[in-house]
């Protein structure tokens, strides 16, 4: 019965899942610029201690989509996209990271005042944990059904993966062992959730009957890619 209710998809849909997951995620120039300028507008909001400006700068990352694409890699047991996934995930935090140090550095007194922005209970872990979760359900079912697209803003805001990372780097600029530890936890249970979260949801979806539209997908993007490279 679970399976039936989530059993209501076409093709085309599932088709436009894959196109628009794929390019969303992406590892091109773009998406890693769009990524440092998420990161830099979220360092300043932490300093400045302005949580609509945070929230403006969860929307601006494109972060999620790649987490989202490494949960269906692991799904159809494809490893081009796996790793091509998870390199892009690394590439993205060690961007974020260096991206809020060096802000980090330039404003070190302001930088230092980051227990009155960021700081939580260890003891909530758990609750993090599932809420991470419950953020990867609604954002690969927003993936997934494209009239549910316009959910995946609020989804951004709600997994909250770039805060954590610009925390990470003023924490690291400044020395702070408590507030790296704690930002290092909420990023790493938050990326986690969601990829628990997507890959049952692609696997509901049957998603791994269409490994090889996936894989033709990945190849188209990379030559676009590489087309792209070699003309600039």
């Amino acid at each position: 019965m679970f399976k039936k209710l989530f059993n209501n998809i076409t093709n085309n849909e599932q088709n436009e899942t894959i196109e628009r997951l794929i390019e969303n995620s992406s590892p091109r120039r773009e998406f890693f610029i769009m990524t440092a300028l998420s990161s830099l507008i979220a360092s300043f909001a932490i300093i400045m201690n302005n949580t609509a400006i945070l929230v403006g700068a969860m929307l601006v990352a494109p972060l999620l989509y790649s987490v989202l694409s490494l949960g269906l890699g692991i799904v159809i047991l494809d490893p081009k996209l796996t790793l091509r996934s998870l390199a892009t995930i690394v590439k993205s935090f060690a961007i974020c990271v260096a991206v809020s140090a060096l802000v980090g550095f330039i404003f070190i007194k302001k930088a230092q005042v980051l227990e009155n922005f960021f700081l939580f209970s260890e003891d909530f872990l758990v609750s993090y944990f599932i809420i991470a979760i419950i953020s990867g359900l609604a954002g690969t079912l927003a993936t997934v059904r494209p009239h549910m697209n316009e959910s995946m803003p609020g989804v951004a805001i709600s997994v909250a993966l770039i805060p954590p990372l610009s925390t990470l780097g003023l924490a690291l600029s400044t020395s702070n062992n408590l507030i790296t530890r704690q930002s290092l936890y909420l990023f790493s249970l938050n990326v986690i959730g969601i990829i628990i979260s997507s890959m049952a949801i692609f696997t509901i979806y049957q998603f791994y009957a269409y490994r090889h539209k996936v894989k033709k997908a990945v190849d188209k993007d990379e030559k676009i890619m590489e087309a792209n490279s070699n003309s600039s």
